[in-house]
């Protein structure tokens, strides 16, 4: 009889383990779809801004700009900005230790996914790209709109600054709920570390330098330079190439604990 219950409870135990593979799995796909459409349309958005650094790559940016055209999925943008909270959120559900981090990042997602659909066209992340909203999302924001209104006008008075609070804030809580319990993952440590720099490179670009820009002239006329876009969009791109290779990683890696 005692062996009998020791192998319902293995079982029991094999099939959580398996189930949160496949979360785990799920998650690093989302993740991965997610980082390499928002780097790839970054980085045709400020191929202007780099000049000559890029022309030894031109061709492979011409590939990658009529791939997407190819593909032809309307707001295509909005949906793997979708894909990649998502994935933020079951990868920290799955793999985080700390419950308290956990609920924050979920209602930090609240706040993101508001501002993605009432303000789209101040998104900081994606301020050189033309970020369109499905209209279905637009009606049924339209329909709730009353429920957050204290939020909307923060968003309508402050679009910018609040652009850089909301993400620098949610970037900083997704860090936070990834924190592992023992084996540590190559996987997580890298799209941690991706997500990690893209709460400094905001806070520095979203919130003290518009600030500064208010300010000092001369801060205010270099925000409007093309090297500026370079200067922040660079280390962007580099950023969601970390989420990349480590969702990549946890994609091919299911069948390690």
């Amino acid at each position: 009889m005692a062996q009998a219950i020791s192998n319902r409870a293995e079982r029991r135990n094999n099939g959580l383990t398996l189930m949160k593979k496949i979360f785990r799995t799920s998650a690093f796909i989302m993740i991965l779809f997610g980082a390499v459409v928002l780097a790839v349309t970054t980085l045709i958005a400020i191929r202007p801004a780099l000049g000559s650094t890029v022309d030894a790559y031109e061709e492979y940016i011409v590939i990658m700009e009529k791939t997407l055209a190819d593909i032809g999925i309307t707001d295509l943008l909005f949906y793997a900005q979708l894909s990649l909270l998502l994935g933020f959120l079951v990868l920290a559900w799955t793999v985080g230790n700390n419950p308290i981090t956990k609920v924050l990042h979920t209602i930090g997602l609240l706040f993101v996914l508001l501002y993605l659909v009432y303000n789209p066209d101040h998104s900081y992340i994606l301020k050189p790209v033309v970020n369109n909203v499905p209209d279905w999302v637009t009606k049924l924001g339209d329909s709730n709109r009353g429920y957050f209104e204290q939020f909307d006008t923060l968003l309508t008075n402050f679009p910018e600054l609040m652009g850089g609070i909301v993400t620098s804030v949610y970037a900083i809580m997704v860090s936070a709920s990834l924190k592992q319990s023992r084996p540590k993952r190559l996987s997580i440590g890298f799209v941690k570390f991706g997500v990690s720099s893209v709460a400094f490179s905001t806070i520095v670009f979203g919130l003290l330098v518009p600030f500064a820009a208010q300010n000092i002239e001369f801060v205010q006329n270099f925000t409007t330079q093309p090297m500026y876009l370079a200067i922040f969009y660079v280390p962007l791109i580099i950023n969601l190439l970390f989420m990349t290779i480590g969702s990549l990683i946890g994609s091919i890696f299911f069948f390690v604990k």
